[in-house]
């Protein structure tokens, strides 16, 4: 995973991407040249663009919903001329109610941490939704990977380890099971970095 072969303009009033969203670009190892791949609240584009100069996909929806971040994502798509990228100004919890069953080889996210009432709320409204469940909430980013991922396709997220029960809770007995996890740990807090795979019941 190369991480200098493309540049990304960040506004300095809005979330900036940080050592969170390179790792999970780094859990990616293979995509089939055909993937379709899903970034839900792709920010400025970092991931999304990642994954676009370093694999040969068909394309990648990136979702954003807060405007000013949709429009930085914009740009550095042009930018760094990433054509199979098609930014989305919306909520990704739209994908539960569009033709997207069963449609994306990968789906990755850098989610809000926090759950809606959970702390104090940040006076930027970009950095509310992206730090706090206030769009949308990882039962819906689950029910998003077991409703949009292929058989055998991917959904690579993160989130603080005292939600690991959280999120273990949420895959309990459901159609995605661990491939991979990492544990980092840093000043502010523990991170959990998932790989689940998304296994149908055979016929």
């Amino acid at each position: 995973m190369k991480l200098s072969n493309f540049k990304i303009n960040q506004n300095q009033n809005l979330y900036k991407f940080n050592e969170d969203s390179l790792r999970l670009l780094r859990m990616i190892k293979t995509l089939p040249t055909d993937a379709c791949v899903a970034d839900l609240g792709a920010g400025s584009g970092i991931i999304s663009i990642g994954i676009s100069k370093n694999f040969k996909v068909k394309k990648i929806h990136s979702f954003e919903i807060c405007k000013d971040s949709y429009e930085s994502l914009k740009n550095n798509v042009s930018i760094n001329k990433c054509k199979s990228i098609t930014p989305l100004h919306q909520n990704y919890k739209d994908l539960e109610d569009k033709e997207f069953e069963n449609y994306y080889n990968l789906i990755i996210s850098n989610p809000p941490y926090f759950k809606k009432n959970e702390g104090k709320l940040p006076k930027s409204k970009e950095l509310q939704y992206a730090k706090h469940e206030i769009a949308a909430s990882l039962n819906d980013l689950i029910n998003i990977a077991l409703k949009c991922l292929k058989n055998k396709g991917r959904a690579i997220f993160c989130y603080p380890q005292i939600r690991n029960s959280d999120v273990l809770k949420e895959i309990n007995n459901r159609n995605l099971f661990l491939k991979r996890k990492e544990i980092v740990k840093n000043k502010k807090r523990d991170l959990i970095f998932y790989e689940f795979i998304k296994l149908l019941p055979k016929a």
